[in-house]
């Protein structure tokens, strides 16, 4: 509740194994971690959208070379 992107599980490595792990059962460093992923793409989605934008103001023909 008050929670809009949360998700009930998530991928975490254990033992060198990706499973699903409720975010109940996550441990705080493994919720932590996700977050700093999540930042990190966030970060990497910007720069694409910004690149994308780029291209579209300089003209197709223009960004091609």
């Amino acid at each position: 509740p008050g929670y809009d992107h949360l998700q009930t599980y998530y991928p975490v490595v254990r033992n060198g194994e990706t499973i699903g792990v409720s975010i109940y059962d996550m441990t705080y460093e493994e919720r932590e971690a996700k977050a700093s992923d999540l930042e990190s793409m966030a970060s990497g989605c910007l720069a694409h959208a910004l690149e994308m934008r780029r291209f579209n103001d300089l003209g197709r023909s223009e960004a091609a070379g």
